[in-house]
């Protein structure tokens, strides 16, 4: 059970990790992002080798490889809502790393998520 929960919590470490950094590479790459709109295919090319949005993509797909490997040995009603605990570090990171806005419903919604990850997984 210790190693499931270490492999999740990886899983959860890299999930969260792939939106803020393609977010912050695609910051950067505003033009490129412009040029895509115009139909400059090659613009994808190097928005795809940006290293933020590189290892954004990277983390993304760790994250997926370890779930496929999580759902092969664990219930999917059991792990999968442990994943919902993600919604709630993304609207921290959005308001510490990018200073985006946090209502009083976004407040709510999370603490809602978390008391929801904690009655699932509780008696796993």
């Amino acid at each position: 059970m210790f190693k499931m929960i270490l492999t999740v919590v990886f899983i959860l470490f890299t999930g969260i990790s792939g939106p803020p950094l393609i977010k912050y590479g695609s910051m950067r790459e505003l033009n490129r992002i412009a040029a895509l709109t115009n139909g400059d295919l090659v613009s994808i090319f190097y928005l795809i080798i940006n290293p933020y949005i590189f290892l954004g993509l990277v983390m993304y797909f760790v994250s997926a490889m370890l779930w496929i490997i999580i759902l092969s040995k664990y219930d999917l009603s059991f792990v999968s809502p442990m994943l919902a605990i993600n919604y709630v570090f993304s609207l921290f990171i959005g308001y510490y790393i990018f200073s985006e806005d946090i209502n009083i419903y976004r407040i709510i919604g999370a603490i809602i998520v978390t008391f929801g990850v904690v009655l699932i997984t509780a008696k796993g």
